[in-house]
């Protein structure tokens, strides 16, 4: 994956461009983020995904792989999330926002609040507790549309390729702490489908702007 230089938002259409050392340009219409709480012995995770302004054979807008991280102090991690977010001008948060969460929920708050980080929202995931829809169906649908990019070498790679229909009881999926985060982004853009995308004005203006978007994949964790 090459070095990202430039990121830039298209203040009337919400697009935001990423300028790579290559020389290649990708659009997307939103950048978000997964995030999976600690539990028990097991850390927290977050993953940030961008969704492409343009469909693929199967129609479908794919979504790509920018960086993860996952930490047992909930701080540690949401520190790091906080700075990628910024450089990555991803504003909400897709997590589980149930009640037995809501001490993490008051420290990321006033983390915040210290911080001013007043930019960042956390927001309820769609279908957080429909297991079956959202790990059976829809993480499946994306993978058989090729709607979903990321990189096999990273923890989140691992968890989607290793996870199997006996771990997909609930009380054995929190393990799985990577898949949890990726359902909620996913779930996220289907529930809520950014509203940016190009009209053809809009997409001869970027073009003006930025050149022709570039053809690479770009699915693989940040260099920077």
């Amino acid at each position: 994956m090459s070095k990202i230089i430039k990121i830039e938002v298209d203040d009337r259409n919400g697009l935001t461009c990423i300028h790579y050392e290559d020389g290649y340009r990708h659009y997307y219409e939103d950048i978000r983020i997964g995030l999976s709480w600690p539990v028990k012995n097991i850390p927290g995770y977050y993953c940030i995904f961008g969704q492409v302004n343009y469909a693929n054979e199967f129609g479908k807008k794919p979504v790509r792989y920018f960086t993860e991280k996952d930490s047992k102090d909930i701080i540690s991690l949401f520190n790091h999330m906080s700075d990628y977010a910024s450089l990555l001008k991803a504003k909400r948060i897709y997590t589980d926002l149930g009640g037995e969460f809501e001490e993490y929920r008051e420290i990321i708050s006033e983390y915040c609040s210290e911080n001013d980080l007043h930019g960042l929202h956390l927001k309820q995931a769609p279908w957080a507790n429909n297991f079956h829809y959202s790990v059976r169906a829809l993480i499946q649908e994306y993978r058989d549309t090729k709607a979903m990019e990321y990189p096999e070498n990273t923890t989140l790679g691992e968890q989607v390729n290793s996870i199997t229909e006996d771990d997909h009881d609930p009380e054995r999926f929190d393990k799985f702490y990577a898949v949890k985060a990726l359902k909620y982004v996913l779930a996220s853009f289907r529930r809520y489908p950014p509203t940016g995308g190009m009209t053809s004005h809009d997409a001869d203006r970027m073009q003006q702007l930025y050149g022709p978007p570039g053809i690479r994949a770009g699915n693989g964790p940040l260099n920077m």
